[in-house]
């Protein structure tokens, strides 16, 4: 899984830029997202791409599709069980890894101690 925004597939890059506006606050839930045109225009993407990402968001549980009017933060993000960011999932074995090498120098050291 890819987890430098570099790597990552412009639709992936843009749905996770969107889901830190979400958690930052600055697409409130119930605001309506950008209109695929105006994504595309932002991101300097075609529609189809900035189509795929807000896709990527409905599917995930960060936003809903409502026909014809458009697609809206969803009202419970932060409630429903999503699939996290990659940027969280780096981060979180990051942390892992720290704590397994803070163990392992533990469990290297009590053993000396025995010797």
């Amino acid at each position: 899984m890819k987890t430098d925004p570099a790597q990552m597939a412009p639709f992936e890059s843009i749905a996770d830029q969107l889901r830190k506006r979400i958690v930052n606050g600055d697409l409130a839930k119930g605001a309506k997202l950008p209109s695929s045109r105006e994504l595309a225009s932002t991101y300097n993407v075609a529609i189809m791409t900035a189509q795929k990402a807000v896709r990527l968001l409905v599917e995930q549980g960060w936003a809903v599709s409502r026909s014809s009017l458009g697609t809206y933060v969803s009202s419970a993000w932060d409630e429903v069980e999503r699939t996290p960011t990659l940027r969280e999932l780096a981060t979180r074995v990051q942390e892992l890894e720290a704590q397994v090498a803070a163990l392992q120098k533990s469990v290297g050291r009590s053993e000396a101690g025995q010797s």
